[in-house]
């Protein structure tokens, strides 16, 4: 019932390389430690190359925004004067006409 012994010898060897290969291209939890550590700095690094880009960004949203408020802000000054104006020249055309006659009365 026994194995002959040579026989024995060389089917331990064989197991006993099997199973060296086989623990070479098992994974350990230092592998895994590592490779998540990598992947973390990777990542982290990657936040803050998005972060910087979008505090970037809305800056550059907030100046023009700015530049663009102190445009129209100047602009509907300017309107607003001539509209006085107009309203001057108005009043001075037409009420003053009805007026003078009022006060020729």
């Amino acid at each position: 019932m026994g194995v002959p012994p040579e026989q024995a010898e060389a089917q331990a060897d064989v197991l006993t390389e099997a199973f060296n290969v086989n623990l070479e291209s098992l994974v350990t939890k230092d592998y895994l430690a590592a490779r998540f550590a990598e992947q973390n700095a990777s990542i982290d690094t990657r936040f803050v190359e998005q972060n910087a880009y979008i505090d970037t960004r809305f800056a550059e949203q907030k100046t023009e925004m700015k530049t663009g408020f102190a445009r129209l802000d100047a602009k509907t000054d300017r309107n607003f004067h001539i509209f006085c104006w107009t309203q001057g020249v108005v009043v001075a055309a037409v009420i003053l006409p009805y007026l003078e006659r009022l006060m020729a009365l």
